[in-house]
């Protein structure tokens, strides 16, 4: 009797394939490439050109904001991505109020092109929020409020938005009219 095991070939042809079956499977193409997100891009540096809300005091139109306003108005708040201004101050710069004249109680609603109206309460000069006009880092126009102290938080953009809660804060998008009734 010989002490040679059987088929030595076989167990070296399996060993072969299965390192080769590894070696096919670790390779660097991903599989679902074509199921993945696109790649974001480097927001709009500059505002829409069809940036048009209509600024009404008191029932009377008293001028529009344009991409042009937002251009020539210095931001109360920016960083890389996003600027922001007080209604405040973009109200002063079209002409409808003097600078610093809104009334500490007042009442603008906020109107959006498809039609959505949101009322947002000026509150006191004392309050932690302040309603603002936001560029987005996506090139949108949007109507928030923002607390003056962190005016962009840092959990946006930053993903991982499933285990937040939605905020209960007022946001229009697309803005159309500010109208202040005070």
């Amino acid at each position: 009797m010989s002490n040679r095991r059987p088929y030595p070939q076989r167990r070296w042809l399996l060993a072969s394939v299965a390192i080769g079956c590894f070696a096919l499977g670790c390779s660097r193409d991903q599989p679902n490439e074509g199921k993945r997100l696109p790649k974001l891009t480097r927001p709009p540096t500059t505002a829409q050109s069809d940036v048009n809300i209509a600024v009404i005091i008191g029932g009377a139109a008293k001028g529009t904001i344009t991409a042009a306003t937002l251009a020539a108005t210095k931001p109360d708040w920016t960083d890389e991505r996003r600027r922001a201004w007080r209604f405040e101050t973009l109200m002063a710069a079209v002409g409808a109020i003097a600078p610093g004249g809104l009334p500490a109680t007042s009442q603008i609603s906020v109107t959006g092109t498809r039609g959505v109206t949101v009322d947002f309460s000026v509150v006191t000069p004392n309050s932690p929020l302040v309603p603002v006009i936001v560029f987005s880092q996506r090139g949108e126009v949007v109507a928030q409020f923002v607390d003056p102290a962190e005016p962009f938080p840092a959990f946006h953009g930053e993903g991982g938005h499933l285990g937040r809660s939605p905020s209960p804060m007022p946001r229009v998008s697309e803005v159309s009219k500010l109208e202040l009734r005070p």
